[in-house]
């Protein structure tokens, strides 16, 4: 089992890294950090979020929203991040984006 707070480590550790296509893979594992994270929190405080479809990330966001507007915003723009470093691969993506976004999922973890 994985933790949101053992992928947190690893974006974090990749986002130390020499090479753009860790700091790109440190984007997306601090996504996914938050990601697991607020759906914990959306189930327990708000409601069950479905499972297993691109729907989620969506409902994990407006579940958040209901909680902390500020947290929901910060998510939404930890997403746009992570579909730039994984979709976008031939723009550049630099180390600082990459410590940017585990700067943003630390703050989500600890909601």
């Amino acid at each position: 089992m994985v933790t949101p707070e053992q992928l947190l480590a690893l974006a974090t550790s990749l986002a130390s890294s020499g090479d753009e296509v860790a700091w790109r893979a440190s984007a997306s594992r601090a996504y996914y950090a938050s990601f697991h994270h607020l759906r914990r929190v959306v189930d327990e405080r708000v409601g069950p979020t479905s499972r297993g479809t691109a729907e989620d990330h969506a409902l994990i966001a407006n579940g958040i929203e209901l909680l902390d507007a500020a947290a929901a915003a910060a998510f939404v723009e930890l997403r746009r991040e992570r579909n730039s470093a994984d979709y976008t691969i031939d723009a550049p993506f630099s180390k600082a984006r990459g410590a940017a976004a585990c700067y943003v999922a630390a703050i989500l973890l600890r909601i």
